[in-house]
């Protein structure tokens, strides 16, 4: 018998255990992606079982997945298909990623969704609008991170840049390349712009709270 001892992968942000290649997690970025791209309640009714394994992607327990299921079936059956479909997909999101209003398990023990998390907190509580580069917003980000010593260590590490512009794009603010005059020079940079209005229909849509 070997006395070898399996090393397991560890996060080197947190320290947690990480998932085995043969059981990868599924991106919570995508997940935001696909949720807000359902349109009808005819995909979302197909798209259950997706929706249950990422939840067992990132929890351990059967039994929420399960929940899950069961209390999304009775939501479909007691709304309307065409006219609660943004209800719905709300719902959705505050049962996954806002489990604590109910006194669920949460899932933001793993570092991705904790610095999503943290991203999208960041943007609601430091913009009632927004029109500048996505450079500015980067650096202002980051810097809010790293020397904000309230936040638990896994929030201090930022996004890369491009984890960034994905879930930005996922909760559909999108970046656009737009001319500016620099120094009296015609530059191409790339910019994050919406209104108050809109900044705060995405914050809704993805049950992202604004005060």
């Amino acid at each position: 018998m070997s006395n070898q001892t399996t090393i397991k992968p560890k996060c080197q942000t947190c320290g947690h255990i990480t998932a085995s290649n043969s059981a990868l997690r599924l991106s919570s970025i995508e997940f935001r992606r696909y949720v807000n791209s359902i349109t009808d309640l005819d995909k979302l009714i197909t798209s259950k079982d997706y929706f249950v394994r990422f939840i067992k992607s990132y929890s351990k327990s059967k039994e929420y997945a399960d929940t899950f299921l069961k209390e999304l079936e009775k939501i479909i059956e007691k709304h309307n298909r065409i006219s609660d479909i943004l209800y719905i997909k709300i719902w959705i999101f505050n049962y996954i990623f806002n489990p604590e209003e109910k006194g669920q398990t949460s899932l933001h023990s793993n570092c991705d969704l904790n610095k999503e998390k943290y991203l999208y907190k960041y943007l609601q509580s430091n913009y009632s609008d927004i029109n500048e580069t996505f450079t500015t917003f980067y650096e202002n980000y980051t810097q809010k991170l790293l020397y904000n010593k309230a936040l638990p260590p896994i929030a201090q590490t930022p996004f890369s840049k491009n984890k960034v512009s994905r879930a930005l794009s996922a909760l559909g603010l999108k970046t656009i390349m737009k001319k500016v005059v620099i120094n009296n020079k015609p530059k191409c940079v790339i910019m994050i712009s919406a209104t108050h209005n809109k900044l705060s229909e995405l914050l809704y849509k993805n049950a992202i709270n604004v005060n």
